[in-house]
């Protein structure tokens, strides 16, 4: 950004950072009473009783959890530097490429990651009878290879691996593009371990728990246990103290790492970096492109066996293209969700649950991304970050013990914390803050025009985003509602996968429809964006620097 584009220079815009700051005063005080747990033995029925340290005597001498803390070292060791290393290499070379270059790869990266909280395209795929398709295709129908049971551990590398690509990539994408890449290196490093945390619910159901010989049991599946299963709430805060320690170490030598080595790059390379051609992000991008197609083929295995009759199912060798197409999968999935279940679709449970996270998001990160994109003051960099903080707060503090707390409120907070914990409120902070200041900033600098058509752009692209954020609820999962009819509609329709191969089809219908939605909302502001920024290049007085002019800080 160019001097004579800067935005407002005031103070005033902390203002805009008060709803962060008193969400992160929440996520502190969670934070603070995990700490103090985890030196009491509490089962929720007495009250905590002060046992100081024999939690951690006894966690270290478990060998149960022994085995989980080594699965957690070996997780962040393989699937976490893998993550984040393709993130960071796609992102920062696609940042350097035209815009829809950029976005779809995005885009695809997106559905990608929606295909492993989705049920019924893995399950299948990875299924450990002759019906499987992966042992159909290497050739092991006769002698099925049970994968999960076999090589639990390397397929919850591959599930963690697809399901927090998507986000790495954003972060250091958007902050690439802005100009800030070594930002988006250093929060994507924070944000791995939160992201592999946040996932395991939607892994558990294919790993098992407990899985085979513990092998793909590590920190968050623990946890899980001793708070939820065993209701050992100190244990469980014990356990989360450790972890938190463990996310903070690998965040200071992630981030010193990453430091040290732009600083050299800068000092080595600062003159060959301004005459580098972009043929190399050309092919990165390439590679990243055909290992996307890859990486969709569990979507394609989902809308293909929503439109497969029940008896093609069990057809051998099993075909992933139905012989004769039908629809009758989604009318099975209505009937058993309505009769057996709770309605899986209720107008009243849709609009409660998207309102609650539509005022998150215009209480909280609708601010944050004013005051992000619109605003010059003192300490702004560091305010991003700490906004950004929240998430990784937030998604550390909130125990077991926050959980008890949440069963007696109600069922929009966990919600709420879900939103949180989860890529999608980072994600939607970093797409606010790039629509308004691709919608205004030169607008409020007075080095572009106002138009109606910049105005009504940037309106869509906030409504789209908040669009995004109300209907995420849906993808939710929250073991502590207990109410079925209050259950996200994620977590009902998981329910539906014990039915075996026979409900396969019903459970890929309903994994469609839900991602009709979400995919319908990326879609249109992919558009948007793309809209915005031709509107931005025909109005702007000078052009934008280059991504490889931009400077560190």
């Amino acid at each position: 950004m160019t001097s004579k584009q800067r935005p407002i220079a005031s103070p005033w815009g902390w203002l805009f950072w008060i709803p962060v700051w008193l969400t992160l005063g929440y996520a502190v005080w969670q934070l603070v009473k995990t700490f103090l747990l985890g030196f009491c033995a509490y089962n929720v029925l007495e009250p905590p009783r002060f046992i100081g340290l024999r939690n951690y005597v006894t966690l270290f001498q478990d060998e149960v959890i022994g085995i989980c803390l080594s699965n957690t070292v070996r997780v962040m060791l393989t699937a976490g530097l893998a993550v984040l290393l393709v993130g960071v290499i796609l992102g920062l070379f696609a940042a350097r490429l035209p815009l829809p270059c950029g976005l779809g790869l995005g885009y695809g990266l997106g559905l990608a990651s929606l295909s492993v909280m989705l049920p019924g395209g893995w399950e299948r795929l990875l299924s450990g009878d002759v019906y499987g398709l992966l042992n159909a295709w290497l050739g092991f129908a006769e002698n099925p290879v049970q994968w999960v049971s076999v090589h639990g551990f390397a397929v919850q590398n591959v599930l963690l691996f697809f399901l927090c690509l998507a986000p790495v990539y954003g972060i250091v994408y958007f902050c690439a593009r802005r100009g800030y890449r070594r930002a988006g290196i250093m929060i994507s490093v924070c944000a791995v371990p939160i992201l592999m945390a946040g996932g395991w619910p939607y892994i558990m159901r294919l790993v098992g728990y407990p899985s085979t010989n513990y092998s793909a049991d590590w920190l968050p599946s623990i946890i899980y246990d001793y708070g939820n299963i065993r209701f050992e709430l100190g244990m469980s805060a014990a356990l989360q103290t450790v972890g938190l320690a463990l996310v903070l170490l690998w965040c200071v030598i992630g981030c010193l790492a990453v430091w040290g080595i732009a600083g050299l790059r800068r000092q080595i390379c600062r003159n060959a970096c301004e005459k580098r051609r972009p043929t190399a992000a050309w092919i990165i991008w390439g590679i990243g492109l055909l290992a996307l197609l890859v990486m969709l083929l569990p979507l394609l295995i989902i809308l293909c066996t929503s439109l497969t009759p029940m008896e093609e199912l069990f057809l051998y060798p099993p075909r992933l293209l139905p012989i004769a197409p039908t629809l009758q999968g989604y009318h099975d999935f209505f009937t058993v969700m309505d009769s057996v279940w709770a309605p899986f679709f209720t107008v009243s449970l849709l609009w409660q649950d998207t309102w609650y996270l539509l005022l998150a998001y215009a209480t909280v990160v609708l601010p944050a991304g004013i005051g992000l994109a619109w605003f010059h003051y003192r300490g702004k960099k560091i305010g991003a970050l700490l906004c950004l903080g929240v998430w990784g707060v937030f998604s550390l503090s909130i125990t077991t013990a926050g959980n008890v707390f949440m069963a007696h409120v109600g069922d929009s907070l966990p919600l709420i914390v879900a939103f949180f914990t989860g890529p999608i409120f980072p994600l939607s902070l970093l797409l606010t803050a790039w629509i308004l200041d691709t919608g205004f900033s030169k607008v409020i600098a007075g080095t572009a025009a106002l138009q109606w058509k910049r105005v009504w752009l940037t309106i869509a692209g906030i409504a789209t985003t908040a669009c995004m954020v109300g209907l995420s609820h849906m993808y939710f999962v929250c073991p502590f509602i207990y109410r079925e009819e209050s259950k996200p509609f994620l977590q009902r329709l998981q329910a539906l996968v014990s039915g075996g191969i026979a409900r396969c089809g019903s459970v890929c219908a309903g994994s469609v429809l839900l991602l009709i939605p979400i995919a319908i909302c990326g879609l249109l502001l992919l558009v948007i964006l793309l809209l915005l920024r031709q509107t931005d290049r025909k109005d702007e007085c000078r052009s934008m620097p280059s991504v490889s002019s931009y400077q560190y800080f």
